[in-house]
């Protein structure tokens, strides 16, 4: 009996002790608790402070350009990367090299402005508003021009917290060696983007009148002259030749007949384009871009204008020379022939024609 009651006052000498020490230990884990949390949000602080200078005084990633496409409907740079290149690989058919070089260099908001660029280039091309524009060529050349900056890392500046913490959290912040982490970035140039915007229809009406109008003048400069040939023929002591005279009235009738048809109604230019041909439309596409012959012009009159008119000059005397003669006098004593003027001059001894510029080097014409 004694040796029972001596184990149980054991047991309960063991179960008072480990009761006490459990009091003990809940005494002490609020303590330990609140060390812990004070620890904690001594780092919270610590790191808040470095993260807060990282975005006040680093860089950020991504990509930018120096000029941009009007931002498309529904445009969200927040958008998965995952989707972005999707939709740059399927819906505008950028190569996934391309991709993968911009996505290397510039990150996510790189992919994310290549995409809203390409969004707003082909809106515009497919307006109907340009006359150039492949969009193939123009975001492949964009792509290969971009402007890329590497990813670097440097000491994050603590200057300005002196002041404002303690020198102990200075010191901590200093020995753990901060490092703001800047992100590559790539940068478009649309500058690059080279869209021609069409002329407006009322000023290709405009140039179409001017086109009429400079053939139209021609013909009178050259009737002028013709005129002044076959009035002076008529009065006493002519002194101008035949053949010369016989010349200039056939030729005053082809001209005025020309000059009649392009001033009708339906204005039919024909007649004069093959007196004169036209560089005309070529002149004004080089100064205004936004105009395409190819576009606006109908082919027939393209047709007449891309031919080079050749004057003939064949006397009708066959004496050896005479064609030649008759070509210097309309050319040097009567002005009836302009220098440069495209000539077929007949020889008489060769039986063919010489070919050239009035007032240049004529070659023979092989048979």
């Amino acid at each position: 009996m004694g040796m029972y009651t001596g184990i149980r006052h054991g047991l309960a000498a063991v179960e008072e002790k480990k009761l006490n020490q459990k009091k003990l230990q809940l005494s002490q884990d609020p303590e330990d608790r609140l060390n812990e949390q004070l620890e904690l949000t001594t780092m919270k602080t610590k790191f808040d402070l470095l993260d807060g200078l990282r975005q006040k005084l680093g860089g950020g990633s991504g990509s930018s350009t120096t000029r941009s496409f009007k931002k498309s409907a529904g445009f969200n740079a927040n958008e998965s990367f995952e989707n972005n290149v999707l939709a740059l690989t399927k819906t505008y058919n950028i190569s996934e090299d391309a991709i993968k070089k911009v996505s290397s260099e510039g990150g996510p908001v790189a992919i994310s402005k290549l995409l809203e660029i390409s969004k707003g280039l082909q809106e515009k091309i497919s307006s109907g508003e340009y006359v150039t524009g492949d969009f193939n060529t123009l975001i492949g050349g964009l792509i290969s021009n971009r402007i890329t900056s590497p990813a670097k890392s440097e000491p994050l500046d603590l200057s300005s917290l002196e002041g404002i913490v303690s020198k102990e959290m200075m010191t901590e912040l200093q020995l753990m060696d901060p490092q703001n982490n800047v992100a590559g970035m790539t940068t478009f140039n649309v500058d690059d983007v080279s869209l021609v915007k069409k002329m407006s229809l009322s000023d290709v009406n405009t140039v179409k009148k001017g086109f009429s109008s400079d053939l139209i003048t021609q013909a009178s400069e050259e009737l002028n002259r013709l005129n002044k040939i076959t009035q002076e023929v008529g009065e006493p002591n002519s002194q101008i030749p035949e053949e010369v005279s016989q010349w200039a009235t056939a030729r005053t009738a082809v001209v005025a007949k020309a000059k009649k048809d392009a001033a009708a109604n339906n204005s039919d230019m024909g007649g004069l384009l093959s007196l004169y041909g036209s560089g005309y439309y070529d002149m004004i596409a080089e100064n205004r871009p936004g105009f395409v012959p190819s576009k606006e012009i109908l082919p027939s009159i393209l047709e007449k204008i891309n031919e080079s008119p050749v004057l003939e000059i064949r006397s009708d005397d066959n004496t050896n020379g005479s064609s030649a003669e008759l070509y210097m006098k309309l050319l040097d004593d009567y002005n009836l022939i302009e220098e440069g003027q495209m000539i077929n001059v007949w020889d008489e001894e060769s039986q063919t024609y010489l070919f050239g510029p009035a007032g240049g080097n004529l070659v023979k014409v092989r048979n």
